[in-house]
């Protein structure tokens, strides 16, 4: 803790940056503000902390035919705008975690098909290994 804090001060009073090699990735979440993912010597993505933490913040992953309906039920029905609505359509939604029956029942309620929805958002461990496809055990 007292390596990863002093990190940190160097970086923000000097502008000393730091790279650090690792596989600790819960240290590296806690102390990095840039990330590049490595896989059998291969750059495989460059990411900020800010990017990092939009692909794995814990949501609603909303899937129907229509996403602007769907956005526009979320702020009806259940008072949010805390939600995105991605480039493939489907909708991440950020508020009522713990209770996925009420937010099924009110896309139901308007009449939106759902064709999915599940709870999503990982660690950085586990979004490294979706990136590279899967544990990589042995």
């Amino acid at each position: 803790m007292e390596i990863r804090q002093l990190i940190k001060n160097l970086n923000r009073e000097r502008g000393i940056t730091f790279l650090v090699s690792s596989h600790i990735l819960s240290e590296l979440y806690r102390t990095a503000t840039r990330y590049i993912l490595l896989h059998k010597g291969r750059v495989i993505e460059e990411l900020t902390q800010q990017e990092l933490d939009g692909k794995c913040r814990r949501h609603i992953l909303i899937k129907t035919e229509d996403a602007a309906k769907t956005a526009a039920a979320l702020e009806t029905a259940l008072h949010t705008a805390n939600f995105q609505v991605m480039p493939d359509g489907a909708v991440r939604l950020y508020d009522n975690l713990d209770n996925i029956k009420e937010v099924a029942a009110a896309l139901s309620q308007a009449g939106i098909l759902v064709t999915g929805l599940s709870l999503a958002g990982d660690s950085l461990e586990d979004y490294f290994l979706h990136k590279i496809g899967g544990r990589q055990d042995g």
